[in-house]
């Protein structure tokens, strides 16, 4: 043959050889890691699900960093030290907690002794006002339907975006006007009701006639299962940077987006927690606030002049 080279197929030897390099290079398991693992497995049966997803994540990111190495207070220190750079205090502070439970756990509690949480305030995302709203919804409507749903269950029943991927079509009472957020979806493990306003019932028609036991946004791939963690964020972020929207907004504005529009709208702030599902109306105001919401328009409309 001229002007074509072909390859050879590699030979038995070469093949071995190749499985055998990649074997080395795979990182050691350690002890530490051994008994974090095993920490983890002890306690999968006690713990939610989305806690032990959450630990094994944890556990991965930080066992990857130290690719094999012995846990030192030196290595524990260059870990946080590069979280803290490259992430959100709010994160870093998740991190510390995290791996402090589970180092604990597994009995190197005294790496911590210490480690100090880094100051953050918890700043909600930014919410959108109206006329960013209707933008937004019109294109999202436009290209994704199925995230126009899912945006507006956000919007209407403050249902957060973790607890919606884990909802059945069977929780949703339509008849009598009610979602019911189960204990296995929500953020406080606890069985909680919320009221679909009048506005979005038109929306869950197609709820109509599917099974009760189905998600109601299952994988495209298997119907059988809910929704990646993701894939809504991500859907949800391209538009937002088609319409280049900035920092600060993200999927889960829309949450922000309704509770703000909501007081705004003079719903009284005991049916505002209730919908919310707050402990209490401090918690209630004080999310507000943090969103720049304040009963003032006294103070705005009746101010006297000089």
């Amino acid at each position: 043959m001229t002007g074509v080279q072909t390859c050879a197929l590699p030979s038995y030897a070469a093949k071995k050889l190749i499985t055998q390099l990649k074997a080395e290079l795979r990182r050691l398991v350690t002890p530490t890691e051994e008994a974090v693992r095993a920490h983890i497995e002890r306690h999968r049966t006690r713990w939610r699900a989305s806690t032990v997803e959450h630990y094994a994540s944890v556990a991965n990111v930080f066992f990857d960093f130290l690719a094999g190495r012995g846990l030192t207070q030196a290595l524990l220190e260059a870990f946080l030290q590069k979280v803290q750079d490259t992430r959100h205090p709010t994160t870093y502070n998740k991190y510390v907690v995290t791996l402090k439970r589970l180092l604990s756990g597994a009995g190197y509690d005294y790496f911590f002794e210490d480690i100090r949480k880094a100051k953050a305030n918890s700043m909600p995302a930014r919410y959108f006002q109206p006329h960013q709203a209707k933008l937004l919804l019109q294109r999202i409507d436009e290209q994704d339907p199925e995230l126009g749903l899912f945006v507006r269950f956000l919007y209407y029943c403050f249902i957060r975006p973790r607890e919606l991927r884990r909802m059945r079509v069977g929780d949703m009472l339509l008849e009598a006007g009610e979602i019911r957020v189960p204990g296995t979806a929500s953020k406080n493990a606890k069985t909680q009701f919320v009221v679909i306003p009048k506005l979005f019932m038109p929306c869950l028609s197609s709820l109509y006639g599917r099974p009760p036991g189905e998600y109601i946004f299952p994988s495209p791939l298997d119907k059988s299962k809910q929704l990646s963690k993701n894939v809504m964020y991500r859907r949800h972020k391209r538009i937002l940077d088609d319409l280049n929207f900035g920092d600060g907004y993200t999927l889960y504005s829309w949450k922000h987006t309704g509770a703000v529009m909501a007081a705004k709208a003079g719903i009284s702030m005991k049916e505002l927690q209730l919908q919310l599902r707050h402990h209490s109306l401090y918690e209630t105001d004080k999310y507000l606030r943090q969103m720049g919401v304040k009963d003032l328009s006294n103070l705005q409309d009746r101010f006297p002049g000089i």
